[in-house]
């Protein structure tokens, strides 16, 4: 693994998830120690703590590529973020304005400095 390969915005994302959300629980076990409940309680009382499905789908992401870097290196001779189950996105459908609010947004914003922007 080449840290060139990554963009400098990916690197960071993946150092802040890293550093505020697995280590503060898992980073006192023992990579050859690290069982699949415990990286699936982390997710669990990530989703509990308010943290959207979303942010846990990045942190299993995160955790999983990280684990199959360790596995290559031979590290570790199986990958437990495998045996997990994340939180499954639900997509919320966009919520648009009819033709009536959009004449009456419209309407509002006539003659502001903003009417052509809008």
């Amino acid at each position: 693994m080449h840290l060139r390969n990554w963009r400098p915005n990916t690197f960071r994302s993946y150092v802040g998830i890293v550093r505020y959300h697995i280590l503060p629980v898992l980073g006192d076990i023992k990579l050859k120690d690290l069982r699949a409940d415990q990286i699936q309680t982390l997710y669990n009382n990530e989703t509990t703590k308010g943290t959207s499905p979303k942010m846990v789908h990045y942190i299993h992401i995160v955790f999983r590529r990280a684990l199959n870097f360790a596995l290559r290196w031979g590290l570790i001779v199986r990958n437990p973020a495998l045996g997990t189950i994340r939180p499954k996105i639900i997509k919320k459908e966009m919520k648009t304005l009819t033709s009536d609010q959009v004449r009456s947004f419209l309407s509002a914003a006539k003659d502001t400095r903003f009417e052509a922007l809008f």
